[in-house]
């Protein structure tokens, strides 16, 4: 009985929706004329769709959502605000769906719940409760879609969740090429941006694609689509993301023992270098009067000013609310800055006068909670180094680049040394931060299905995996 009701659920939901929304035409005929109220229609019928298929589609539908609202696209108004619907939505399901199940928590769920603890408290003291209370909760339904809902759409999955992933970063490359190389469209908005995707996420994907397809008719297409993401992320001049680039691919190639390819991909990374400083100009209009990759790509031309020259103000900034808030910091969220009088109160975004750069996420969130909240911060961020430590050496002993773990992570790599030179990491409304935490609770549960105490280690059919979709399944 309890089982029909469940099924039952959502039919009933949406036929009561849906009396409503005839409701609401029946009593005010001129919104039917609406395109704001037709375009909401269409969207909640959209993320009604994608709930009722929840395992399938809720995780590129909220991956799109928030890219939509941090990329420079007509949709960016709509995605501000619908990306906290999809989010809640997938988060609350995602949660009911997998308590039902056989569920199971692990200590990295246990600090995620710490960590919303100490933000909690950081929000008490902070000179903007209400904003540093919506960050909380913010940070919370990431957290819980990463424990939950994203464990539902990819463990059990594995196979058409990687190769859905590879499918996605060759459209993400072709589509930011497009913009950048042709229409000259700052796709991305900041140069940083364009380094995060494409540093963090496209080019360990695409160098693991074109890895597992060698010899088949695929393989030419992904290293095409894996030179495109090189040039973007180096026409991207971000320092962080091209670092965390080759950290990725070197890790992956050596661990894979794909020596040649690791030679002949940095002498085309080199000629790429090369011919991006020729043709692209640096942001900023810097005029750099220097021929020297070095001055280009490592000092963007201020030689003067050090490596870190762009990143001594925010973090000398930081250090000095550190010292002056200790304990509990400034609040989750929030920054105290020198125009703290010209808040401006948006709905669906941070206030404009609690924003400031810190140029380190972990920096970031030492400023946000203090010296006490910092420890679950810790201890969740060193779980998620030391998994992603176990499967390095476990890639290492197979030398088999076919698991699910490894693209999943060498994201994750990147993305924790990416985070030592931005802010990501921990802002709840960035596309980055959503798919990082989704990422590091799955990696978790495939640890766990690895290990040979657990379950027998899944053996994956190579004639499947390099096929031209990309596609593999367990073998039999």
């Amino acid at each position: 009985m309890h089982e029909n009701l469940h099924r039952a659920m959502l039919p009933i939901g949406f036929l009561l929706f849906s009396i409503y929304i005839l409701y609401g035409l029946v009593s005010r005929p001129g919104s039917a004329s609406s395109y704001s109220y037709l375009g909401g229609l269409i969207f909640v019928e959209i993320v009604v769709a994608a709930l009722w298929n929840y395992h399938r589609s809720l995780f590129p539908m909220l991956m799109l959502v928030f890219l939509s609202a941090g990329t420079d696209t007509p949709l960016k108004g709509l995605g501000t605000s619908a990306r906290w619907l999809v989010l809640a939505a997938g988060a609350l399901v995602g949660f009911i769906i997998y308590m039902r199940g056989n569920h199971s928590f692990a200590t990295i769920h246990l600090l995620g719940l710490f960590c919303i603890i100490a933000a909690l408290v950081s929000a008490m003291v902070s000179n903007y409760p209400k904003l540093a209370l919506l960050k909380t909760g913010s940070l919370l339904l990431v957290l819980l879609y990463g424990a939950c809902g994203a464990r539902l759409g990819v463990i059990g999955r594995e196979a058409k969740f990687v190769a859905g992933l590879l499918w996605g970063c060759e459209i993400v490359v072709y589509f930011s090429a497009f913009e950048y190389f042709v229409l000259h469209e700052p796709f991305f908005g900041n140069p940083n941006s364009l380094g995060v995707v494409t540093g963090i996420v496209t080019t360990p994907v695409l160098l693991w694609g074109a890895i597992v397809s060698a010899g088949t008719r695929s393989y030419p297409r992904r290293i095409f689509a894996l030179l495109i993401s090189v040039l973007l992320v180096l026409s991207s001049y971000s320092r962080a993301g091209i670092g965390a680039a080759v950290l990725s691919s070197v890790l992956l190639c050596l661990a894979t023992r794909h020596y040649r390819l690791l030679l002949k991909g940095g002498l085309i990374a080199l000629a790429a270098a090369f011919l991006i400083a020729a043709t692209v100009p640096l942001p900023d209009n810097h005029d750099v009067h220097t021929d020297t990759l070095v001055d280009v790509f490592l000092y963007k031309g201020k030689t003067e000013e050090g490596v870190f020259g762009s990143r001594q103000s925010p973090w000398t900034q930081t250090s000095a609310i550190i010292r002056a808030h200790p304990w509990f910091g400034s609040g989750f969220g929030t920054s105290i800055t020198s125009i703290e009088g010209w808040q401006i109160d948006y709905a669906f975004q941070s206030t404009y006068g609690s924003l400031r750069e810190h140029g380190n996420s972990y920096l970031e969130i030492l400023e946000w909670v203090g010296i006490l909240g910092m420890v679950p911060f810790v201890l969740l961020i060193g779980t998620i180094a030391v998994n992603a430590a176990r499967a390095t050496a476990a890639l290492f002993r197979s030398a088999d680049p076919m698991s699910p773990l490894a693209p999943i992570t060498m994201i994750l790599i990147a993305g924790l040394g990416h985070a030592a030179f931005e802010d990501w990491l921990f802002a709840p409304g960035y596309y980055m931060c959503v798919l990082f935490w989704a990422l590091a609770f799955v990696q978790a549960d495939l640890l766990a299905l690895a290990a040979p105490a657990v379950a027998p280690r899944p053996r994956y059919s190579a004639f499947d995996v390099r096929g031209d979709y990309g596609v593999f399944s367990p073998g039999r």
